[in-house]
C-alpha cells in the first residue's frame, strides 16, 4: 500500500511538472538559435549536504541529498534540468505538560530543478560560473516520532501535505575542474529561498514545520560532457 501511494504521488507530480519541462526545452533550443560556436550536452551526478536556516528551538540531524541532471552547454552559457532527492531530519524538545521529551521529524523531498549556469572565468585548470535557477518541491515522505518521559515512543505519518508543491529559486556559483578527458568534478555551493512553501500553514502544534524558507547546501558531482573537455 505505502509503495502504492508513493508511485501515485511519483506520477502526480511529473504529470504537473511537464508543461514547466517543455518551457526549458523551448527556452533550451532558444539558446541554440543564439550560437552554435559551443554546443553539446553533459549528464551529471551529484550528492549534497543541506542545511536548513531553522528557528532556534530546532536541532537537525545531518541531512543530504542525490541528483541526476542533463544540461545543454552553448557558448557560455549552460541550461540543465535534473531531478533530486533530499531528506529533512531535525528535532525539538518536548512538553512536559504532556511528559513528552522530544518530537523528531524525518521528511523526504522530491525535487525537480531548473539551472542556468553562465561562465564566469575559464582556463586549462577550471572554469567558474555564477548560477542561478527555481525548483520545484514535493514531499514523499513525512513522518514524525514521539518520545515520552517514560520512556515509550510512538510514530505517526503526516499525510495532508499529498497535493501541494512548493517553489523555490537559488544562487550560487559552481567550479568546474576537468580531472579526465571528457570528464569534469563539480563543486556549487548554493543558498536557496523558499517562495511557496510545499506544506499547509503553519498549525500551532507539533506537526507545524518551522518557518525554515533559507537553506544552504554543497553539492559535489562528476559530470560526463558529450564533447572533448574545452575551454
Amino acid at each position: 500500500m505505502r509503495r502504492r501511494t508513493i508511485s501515485k504521488i511519483i506520477k502526480s507530480f511529473f504529470f504537473r511538472m511537464k508543461r514547466i519541462a517543455l518551457f526549458f526545452f523551448i527556452l533550451s533550443l532558444s539558446f541554440h538559435a543564439i550560437g552554435q560556436k559551443t554546443d553539446f550536452f553533459s549528464v551529471e551526478l551529484n550528492t549534497s549536504y543541506y542545511r536548513y536556516i531553522l528557528r532556534n528551538t530546532y536541532s537537525q540531524d545531518f541531512n543530504y541529498g542525490f541528483s541526476l541532471a542533463v544540461n545543454r552547454h552553448v557558448n557560455r552559457a549552460v541550461i540543465g534540468i535534473g531531478i533530486n532527492f533530499s531528506t529533512k531530519s531535525f528535532w525539538n524538545d518536548g512538553d512536559t505538560f504532556f511528559i513528552i521529551e522530544k518530537y523528531d521529524y524525518s521528511i523526504n523531498y522530491l525535487n525537480l530543478p531548473f539551472v542556468l549556469k553562465y561562465k564566469l572565468n575559464s582556463n586549462n585548470l577550471l572554469r567558474l560560473y555564477l548560477v542561478g535557477g527555481l525548483e520545484l518541491n514535493k514531499i514523499i515522505d513525512y513522518n514524525l516520532t514521539i518520545y515520552y518521559m517514560d520512556g515509550g515512543v510512538s510514530s505517526k505519518k503526516i499525510t495532508d501535505y499529498n497535493d501541494k508543491i512548493g517553489l523555490s529559486i537559488f544562487t550560487g556559483v559552481n567550479v568546474s575542474i576537468p580531472v579526465y578527458r571528457n570528464f569534469n568534478l563539480n563543486v556549487s555551493p548554493i543558498i536557496q529561498y523558499m517562495l511557496v512553501p510545499g506544506y499547509g500553514s503553519q498549525r500551532p502544534n507539533y506537526e507545524s514545520l518551522p518557518e525554515d524558507r533559507f537553506l544552504f547546501s554543497l553539492s559535489i558531482g562528476i559530470e560526463y560532457l558529450f564533447h572533448r573537455n574545452i575551454q
